[in-house]
C-alpha cells in the first residue's frame, strides 16, 4: 500500500475515533443536563433532553428510563409505560424499568397489573429490596394482606429496621 494511502487511512481512523469520543462525551453531558433538570423539577426540559439522547442513541437505557420516569411524574402513565417497554427490550431484567412500570400501574390504582409486572423481577431478583417492598405494598393495597405480610417479613429478615416494611 502506498505511503499516501496508509497515512490517509490512518488520519481517517483518528478522525473517526475523535468523533466517537466526542459523541460519547456529549451524550454524557446531555444525560447530566437531563439529571440536573429533573433535580430542579424542570420535567418538560428533562423530557426534551432525554428525547434528544434517544434520537441519537435509541438504546440508551438511562435516557429511556429517565424519559419514562419523567412522563410518569407528569401523569402520562401510558406514554411512560411505552418508554419503559422500550428500555426492557434492550435490558429485560432492568430493575429500574420493571419497578418504574409497576409504579405507573399502582399510581393508576391497577394493583393486579403492578403485581404482574413485578413477577419476573421477583423471580430473577428475589433479594432486591426495591422489588420486594413494591411487591409487598401492591399486595397490601390490593387487599392481599397475607401475601403482603409474607414479603414484608422477608424484607425485615434482611433488615429488621427497614421502616418501609414495618
Amino acid at each position: 500500500m502506498p505511503l499516501f494511502h496508509r497515512s490517509f487511512i490512518l488520519s481517517l481512523v483518528m478522525v473517526l475515533c475523535t468523533i466517537s469520543v466526542t459523541s460519547a462525551q456529549s451524550l454524557e453531558t446531555m444525560l447530566s443536563e437531563a439529571r440536573e433538570k429533573v433535580h430542579s423539577q424542570d420535567y418538560q426540559g428533562a423530557l426534551l433532553v432525554y428525547e434528544a439522547v434517544i434520537e441519537r442513541n435509541p438504546d440508551t437505557i438511562e435516557a429511556l428510563t429517565g424519559k419514562a420516569r419523567v412522563l410518569s411524574w407528569m401523569g402520562n402513565y401510558v406514554e411512560s409505560r411505552i418508554a419503559y417497554d422500550k428500555a426492557l427490550l434492550f435490558s429485560p431484567d432492568n430493575i429500574e424499568a420493571l419497578t418504574g412500570k409497576a409504579d405507573t400501574y399502582a399510581w393508576d390504582k391497577d394493583y393486579p397489573k403492578a403485581i404482574h409486572v413485578l413477577e419476573p423481577a421477583i423471580k430473577k431478583h428475589p433479594d432486591n429490596r426495591e422489588v420486594l417492598i413494591r411487591y409487598a405494598r401492591y399486595h397490601l393495597w390490593s387487599g392481599k394482606y397475607k401475601d403482603a405480610g409474607r414479603y414484608a417479613e422477608f424484607i425485615l429478615k434482611q433488615n429488621p429496621l427497614d421502616e418501609d416494611a414495618i
